[in-house]
């Protein structure tokens, strides 16, 4: 079975070999020769995304057809340490509860049960502040739902250079909650959250072979050994659709 794995840059190098024929030396080879910046200089009319570039480099260097069995995805989050994902990993709307009761117990009696079911409606149905419409948006639509995951673990260590949210700090809809707590008790929920959680990277496997994504991983690897700033095209996320990812797709549960 071929897999596309993720998790180091060994096991990218190692997938692509696997998957293509052509071994480390001979992309390290092909890094040291190749000049990105320089090949769009002397082609300004003839534009095209980088990983469809490096793709089309390894399909003019590949000894098979590129196809492959399953591909291994990263999520991000930030949980209680011992979370062991039973029910796998759940959308949005299925998990939302979860998290209004957990925040519950972070705030330790700040408001009453009662006021915290006010507030929770607050958020829902009456706020008019930035983060209670985002909250709104996300829990009511389930194309927000997710779950969503990252082709390349190592850009969980890199948000803020690529351009995304950093999920291993707070997820997105616990930061909507907590600041609207805080606009309205001028309370910080968040810096509890963050004191009781830990960041978590769950590592899962699904049957899938999108080809292009052997070009984003080599555009990746490039950067990296060029010693080249990450852009958004050196990765690609996954999403679940609003369904969950079963327990039995998980391969690892790994707590930062």
């Amino acid at each position: 079975m071929k897999i596309l794995d993720c998790e180091t840059q060994e096991t990218m190098y190692a997938s692509l070999e696997q998957i293509t024929g052509v071994t480390k030396a001979e992309l390290l080879s092909f890094f040291n020769q190749f000049d990105l910046e320089k090949y769009y200089e002397d082609n300004p009319d003839y534009w095209e995304p980088a990983e469809d570039l490096f793709l089309n480099k390894l399909r003019a260097m590949a000894r098979t057809n590129l196809q492959f069995d399953c591909t291994t995805w990263f999520h991000l989050t930030r949980t209680f340490k011992g979370n062991d994902f039973k029910d796998g990993i759940l959308p949005l709307g299925k998990n939302i509860q979860f998290i209004w009761d957990f925040l519950f117990h972070l705030q330790k009696g700040f408001l009453s049960q009662e006021e915290w079911q006010n507030f929770k409606k607050y958020v829902e149905k009456q706020s008019s502040g930035h983060y209670a419409w985002l909250y709104r948006m996300k829990v009511s639509d389930s194309f927000h739902w997710g779950p969503y995951a990252m082709l390349i673990k190592d850009v969980a260590f890199s948000a803020e250079e690529i351009g995304n949210h950093d999920y291993l700090d707070a997820p997105e809809i616990v930061e909507d909650i907590c600041f609207t707590f805080e606009e309205k008790y001028n309370y910080d929920l968040l810096t509890k959250f963050k004191q009781s959680t830990y960041p978590c990277i769950i590592k899962f496997q699904v049957q899938e072979s999108n080809i292009r994504h052997l070009g984003i991983v080599l555009n990746f690897l490039y950067h990296k050994h060029q010693n080249m700033e990450l852009s958004i095209h050196c990765n690609t996320c996954f999403d679940a659709n609003g369904t969950t990812i079963p327990k039995e797709a998980i391969m690892k549960i790994e707590y930062i």
